[in-house]
Parts: structure tokens; sequence; C-alpha cells
């Protein structure tokens, strides 16, 4: 499991990834690619919500307001 500190540099570290590659995307065929990447079933957003459901529920509150 995943720290409370580490879901935070890992929800930023995953944005700032995400900003870099749609920035350099040449064309929409590479944007789908990254929108799947990111945000398909399997994505990497889906992986970190659950890595952030796995922290208890004081933490969540404390650190993420949710």
């Amino acid at each position: 499991m995943i720290s409370q500190q580490g879901i935070l540099e890992e929800i930023v570290n995953l944005r700032n990834q995400a900003l870099g590659e749609i920035m350099q995307a040449e064309n929409t065929q590479n944007l789908e690619e990254i929108r799947i990447k990111y945000l398909g079933r399997n994505g990497l957003i889906n992986k970190l919500i659950k890595d952030i459901n796995g922290l208890s529920e004081r933490i969540r509150k404390k650190y993420l307001n949710v």
C-alpha cells in the first residue's frame, strides 16, 4: 500500500506527466492514445484511485479532503 505522502506525490507527478504528453502530442491520434492511457478502464488514474481507496478513511479526509 502507498502512503498518504506517496499518493499526493503520485497525483502531482501523474498530472505533470499527462500535461507534458498532451503538449507534445502531434495529432488527434496521439491525444486519443494519451486519453486511453490516463482515463481508460485500466488507465493510470483508475489505478491511482484504487490506491487512494486503500488508504484509511482518516488519512483520506485529512490529506485529500474526500
